[in-house]
């Protein structure tokens, strides 16, 4: 090989044994090779080394943690638990519901409304159709009305509201 060998210049693993290895301490044999072959190409700086103050953070300490015994002292072993669930009644559970049923009162209300309102207009259109003079395409013609004018009432009150 010509030129720098790049183990050397950039600190990789010298020989086979230490690749075949990665877990064998191969620092000092790097020191040895560099103190004993200077590298023209990189210049006086010596390579970065580093402390072991400056590993990593995710390394647990030596020392097991030890809680203080203050902490379980304040337990005993017949301590209640913080939060108990209160137990219901049926009473209660309907009175958690009210707005539910207050909608549903009120969703009935209308139902009977425009069941009313039906009967209403039914019991007048027949009536007039009865007592007037009309066609067979004009009678039709009423009777279709109806039906349109609801969907046309619902239609303007949903694109108000």
């Amino acid at each position: 090989m010509n030129g720098t060998d790049l183990s050397l210049a950039y600190g990789g693993f010298s020989d086979a044994s230490s690749f075949n290895n990665p877990y064998q301490n191969s620092q000092p044999q790097q020191q040895q090779q560099q103190q004993a072959a200077p590298n023209p190409d990189i210049g006086a700086l010596p390579p970065p080394q580093i402390s072991k103050g400056s590993q990593s953070h995710s390394m647990p300490p030596d020392a097991p943690y030890n809680p203080p015994a203050a902490m379980y002292a304040q337990q005993s072993p017949n301590a209640k638990p913080m939060y108990v669930p209160p137990s219901e009644s049926f009473w209660d559970r309907i009175a958690l519901k009210k707005w539910e049923v207050f909608k549903f009162f009120v969703m009935s209300l209308i139902v009977v409304l425009a069941l009313s309102l039906d009967k209403l207009v039914t019991h007048y259109m027949t009536g007039y159709i009865g007592k007037s003079f009309l066609t067979e395409n004009q009678e039709l013609l009423v009777r279709f009305a109806y039906p349109a004018s609801v969907i046309l009432l619902i239609w303007l009150l949903k694109a108000t509201f």
